[in-house]
């Protein structure tokens, strides 16, 4: 029965020692691999960093550009971590339709001019009868009084 005690003692043993092995050994593999992997992560950190100024740097530039040249900057622009995002679904401001600049003409005594064309309507509109008719003899007597020297 001691025999037998000291028998699996041993192997108990045996299994520990090679168990404390094992794990030794991975712990140094492990190691190595978390010192190599912290090696790259300072070339990771700065490839991030290098990305975000460069981000950083486009954007400024856009900036720049559109103030120098007193532009408006139409597009919504955002600053991913490391990409500049011109969003063009929204936008800053809405671009309205110029207004017609009043006509210019040239002035001429043997032709209406655009003032004289509206007080003459406006005239005729008081004369017709039945919905924008006129008598040839009303309109014969407007425009000799008015405009016949």
């Amino acid at each position: 029965m001691i025999d037998a005690l000291k028998n699996e003692k041993a192997k108990y043993r045996f299994r520990l020692t090679t168990l404390k092995n094992w794990g030794i050994k991975n712990l140094f593999k492990l190691r190595s691999l978390a010192n190599e992997l912290y090696k790259k992560l300072d070339d990771w950190i700065l490839l991030s960093s290098q990305a975000e100024n460069e981000a950083i740097y486009q954007l400024s530039n856009i900036l720049r550009d559109n103030i120098e040249n007193e532009k408006k900057i139409k597009y919504e622009l955002e600053l991913d971590t490391f990409d500049v995002i011109i969003n063009k679904d929204v936008l800053n401001y809405i671009e309205y339709q110029p207004k017609p600049q009043p006509a210019k003409e040239i002035i001429d005594f043997e032709r209406f001019n655009i003032i004289q064309l509206r007080t003459l309507l406006e005239e005729l509109k008081l004369m017709s009868v039945n919905d924008n008719f006129i008598r040839k003899s009303t309109f014969i007597d407007v425009m000799i009084k008015k405009y016949v020297k």
